[in-house]
């Protein structure tokens, strides 16, 4: 929420406004949505709604490292600023700037955006693949475990 409010007072725009601009036409998303958290401002934590194609766009854009249709979208250097480990987070799961990394089997790096509910976007360098995961699970205390068990599926499938 605090990051939300810093580039909403610094670009003096919306957030969805802003990543509209910034990121979401850059990619082609037409279709996104923001709910307002308790305080009437978007919900920037956990309330973004992208169709999941459009989620995948975003990974994809990591892979290709910043780059759009042969437009840089974002720096190559941030992205390699945000996806460096920082903080050590839960279960082998590392954080960098707004994205969790985690390890493949061979020890490369799995970055992921993890969302309530069992919402995923998942990015493998090392296996150029992405893929996102709308579970919707959230008031389900199983939430987490029904979530990884289709990842370790989809991992397990392309090994």
């Amino acid at each position: 929420m605090l990051l939300a409010d810093l580039i909403t007072r610094g670009s003096g725009l919306p957030l969805l406004r802003y990543a509209q601009d910034k990121l979401f036409t850059p990619l082609g998303i037409t279709e996104a949505e923001w709910t307002a958290g308790p305080s009437g401002q978007p919900a920037a934590a956990s309330g973004l709604r992208l169709r999941l194609p459009d989620l995948a766009r975003i990974g994809q854009l990591l892979l290709q490292q910043g780059e759009w249709q042969g437009r840089t979208v974002v720096p190559k250097a941030w992205l390699t600023e945000s996806l460096t480990p920082r903080l050590p987070a839960w279960d082998g799961l590392k954080y960098g700037y707004q994205w969790f990394i985690a390890q493949n089997a061979d020890g490369s790096p799995v970055w992921m955006a993890i969302g309530l509910g069992g919402q995923r976007l998942v990015v493998s360098p090392s296996l150029q693949m992405v893929y996102g995961l709308t579970m919707g699970n959230y008031t389900r205390a199983d939430q987490l475990q029904r979530t990884l068990a289709v990842q370790r599926l989809i991992h397990a499938a392309v090994r």
